[in-house]
Formats: structure tokens, sequence, C-alpha cells
């Protein structure tokens, strides 16, 4: 049998559809189990974590421990790369995450490393923060006061 085979699924396709319904998101297994049983397709928790650990193995998402280390979440990679090459910001308020790719962090990365001889991992490095959308919303809630 070989290896190189990839199967498609329902299942996979179900999740995958998820993913890209909530492009921008990280997403725990129990977000798509809520969200594909809205969608009337009943699958299992062991069949999503499967199914989870099939598409980070074969690089189509990643996989994230929250700020607290007790929760997984799981992420669609961006571009043929997948999100090794850039940091990722994240908004505690709603989720978004934004891929941070610009000149500035490049520099970051070489001052630490020239300056600290320290070499930041990537793919293992997300900022917590609030995003646009969510500072607009509190300046909007402080101001209806």
């Amino acid at each position: 049998m070989n290896s190189t085979i990839t199967y498609h699924t329902g299942q996979r396709d179900a999740v995958l559809d998820c993913f890209s319904r909530n492009s921008g998101k990280q997403l725990t297994a129990g977000d798509i189990a809520a969200d594909l049983l809205t969608r009337g397709s009943r699958i299992g928790n062991a069949t999503i974590y499967r199914t989870l650990d099939y598409l980070e193995k074969e690089g189509r998402i990643r996989k994230f421990i929250d700020e607290n280390g007790r929760q997984a979440c799981w992420q669609l990679t961006v571009g043929s790369e997948g999100c090794s090459d850039h940091y990722h910001l994240k908004c505690h308020k709603c989720g978004t995450v934004v891929h941070l790719e610009c000149e500035l962090a490049a520099q970051l990365d070489e001052h630490i490393q020239a300056e600290h001889h320290f070499v930041i991992d990537r793919a293992a490095t997300i900022f917590y923060g609030l995003c646009e959308a969510c500072q607009a919303a509190a300046v909007s809630r402080e101001e209806a006061k």
C-alpha cells in the first residue's frame, strides 16, 4: 500500500470547510464540533481529533496551545510555507489571529540574535493583545458612557 495516497472523506472535507468559514481564527475541537452540528453534521469527537491530527501532519493546519497552556486550538496554514516563517498576533477578546509578516519583525529577530545570542522560534511565538476591531468597540463603549 502506498503511504503517500491522500484519502478524502466527508468528515475531513467538513472539518476543512469549518476552517474555511472561520478563516483567521483558531478553533478548538469543541468549536469545530459545535459548528458542524449547526450544519447538520454529526461527527464524533474522536473522529474530529483524528482528522485534526491528520490535517496537521499533512501541513494544512497548525496546532497552537493557548496562553495558559491548557487548551489546544488549530488554524489553517497560510501560503505554501505555512506559519513557521512569521509571528502571530492573537486578540484576547475575539480570538482573531493576524499573521505578522513585516520587515520590522525580521529586524527584531536579527537584533535578538546579534545582541542577545538567542534565536526566536517564530512558529511558537504568539503576541497577545487587542485587535483593531475590539479596540474600536472598547472606545465606542467608553464614549457611550
